[in-house]
């Protein structure tokens, strides 16, 4: 079994700023602290390999041959969009109607 967390075995500095975040309120303990930045270190691996997934698809071109009017009649091959992805898919006309036009918005549906 595993000893029990002591913030001692910390170095002095890390020790130090931790438990000035639990003095300051912001924490309960040491340990939340500590479970804190682990966490905001897995959601910054998360956010910079979404950030080369975005950067590859930019570099990938544009896509040839898609058409939304014809992904949303048939869907790929069994795929079938979720109910908040339907909705997401009318905000998106919504706000294109909104902010440009219902002509642009009816030219990006009828895109090939």
């Amino acid at each position: 079994m595993a000893r029990p967390f002591d913030p001692a075995d910390l170095p002095a500095d890390i020790a130090r700023a931790a438990q000035a975040q639990v003095a300051a309120g912001r924490f309960a303990s040491v340990e939340d602290v500590l479970r804190a930045g682990v966490e905001a270190v897995e959601r910054e691996q998360q956010m910079s390999a979404l950030r080369a997934d975005i950067q590859h698809g930019r570099e990938s071109g544009v896509a040839e041959g898609y058409s939304m009017t014809t992904f949303r009649a048939d869907g790929v091959a069994g795929f079938r969009l979720s109910v908040d992805a339907e909705l997401d898919l009318e905000d998106i006309g919504r706000f294109t109607v909104e902010r440009w036009s219902e002509v642009q918005a009816a030219e990006y549906l009828a895109r090939p």
